[in-house]
């Protein structure tokens, strides 16, 4: 099965993080080839369906 997303790294915000004086980190779903959360949540999920013969 090939995977319809790619695994996006979290990146600490330096800035931010110092003016909430908490650690903030981004993670950059901008860099999906699919560019949509929900589109490849279905896509997951119509894989799981092919593999298990349903679809």
């Amino acid at each position: 099965m090939t995977p319809l997303h790619i695994h996006t790294p979290l990146w600490q915000q330096h800035s931010l993080s110092s003016q909430l004086d908490h650690q903030v980190w981004l993670k950059m779903e901008s860099g999906q080839l699919s560019g949509a959360v929900k589109l490849r949540g279905i896509g997951v999920d119509l894989l799981k369906l092919q593999a298990w013969g349903k679809l």
